[in-house]
């Protein structure tokens, strides 16, 4: 009977001891999400974590009220947060990362209209993979607003059979304030007439493949900021765009002009520059680029230039509301 009590104590015990073990293991998928561990993913990977993972499958939303109506369905959306760990020599993490596929979507309100549908779709904050499309199409009449707060307003309209644009700066930890972008894209096609808070757009195209690479720096801990983008594409188009967002929000505008340039054979370039700084721009590039830049950066007096030459006329370009100023 001593013996039959001892036994029931000691399975007691040990089934304690698992429950506490299934705790802890709950525990750690609440707090790690999913994680790929090394050997799943390919030889020495590491491991890849998210703490936060929404979905919902097979829905369809109505919204309606006095303002105007609102229509979405589709297979899959979600988002995951707080991302990271390393995938071989890529470094990965996101802030979030928004997901969603066979999805349809139609906003009709004061503004205007908002239609938008495809296969897939991929949005990455503080993310290796910024954008990710398959077989999507947007359409926007009227004005409406950019993820960044920006208000245009006019006409756009995209397909993209295949497009993605990876950030490499974050992939290559490198560091914050730098920008390393790369953009592929195959099978698409965008026209544009708007104008709005953060600048103009006015242009089409229709391109069998494109690349376009964006480097530079956008950090609120600088005040001259200068990006520069060049890409080239196979397929006729052309446009021009104007800038002047704050997109690091230090209270100095990012100015600048791009262009999409036809040439023959079907092929196109684009260039599009970004300032905080125009007139130390300007400097840097009034000898054609026979200097490099770190030398006429030397020569010249530290800071934003041009706030500098407006300064000695009792004038600012700097905005001293902007959130980061």
């Amino acid at each position: 009977m001593a013996e039959s009590i001892d036994s029931l104590v000691a399975r007691i015990e040990d089934a304690k001891s698992r429950i506490q073990e299934s705790q802890n293991s709950l525990t750690d998928l609440r707090g790690n999400g999913i994680s790929i561990r090394e050997g799943m993913v390919g030889p020495g990977e590491g491991k890849v974590g998210a703490k936060r993972i929404d979905f919902k499958a097979g829905y369809a939303e109505v919204e309606v009220d006095e303002r105007g109506a609102r229509i979405s369905s589709g297979l899959l959306q979600g988002s995951v947060e707080n991302v990271e760990g390393r995938l071989g020599p890529l470094g990965i993490r996101a802030e979030r990362i928004d997901f969603k596929a066979g999805y349809a979507e139609v906003e009709v309100d004061e503004r205007g209209a908002r239609i938008s549908s495809g296969v897939a779709s991929v949005r990455g904050e503080g993310s290796l993979i910024k954008e990710y499309d398959i077989s999507t199409y947007e359409g926007k009449v009227g004005t409406w607003e950019d993820a960044n707060g920006n208000t245009r307003g006019g006409f756009s309209g995209n397909f993209r059979g295949a497009r993605t644009e990876v950030d490499l700066a974050n992939g290559l930890n490198l560091p914050e304030e730098n920008v390393l972008e790369v953009e592929l894209g195959a099978g698409t096609a965008a026209v544009e007439a708007s104008a709005g808070t953060d600048g103009f757009s006015f242009g089409g195209s229709a391109d069998l493949a494109s690349v376009a690479i964006t480097e530079g720096t956008s950090s609120a801990e600088i005040e001259n900021d200068e990006t520069t983008r060049i890409g080239a594409n196979l397929g006729p188009g052309a446009g021009v765009r104007g800038h002047w967002d704050d997109v690091d929000g230090d209270g100095f505008r990012e100015v600048g002009l791009g262009a999409d340039v036809p040439l023959p054979a079907g092929i196109g370039i684009s260039l599009d520059v970004k300032t905080e700084d125009p007139l130390r721009t300007a400097l840097n590039s009034i000898d054609g680029g026979l200097i490099p830049d770190a030398i006429t950066d030397a020569i010249l007096p530290e800071g934003n230039l041009t706030e500098s030459t407006v300064n000695l006329f009792g004038g600012s370009i700097r905005d001293e509301n902007a959130p980061n100023a």
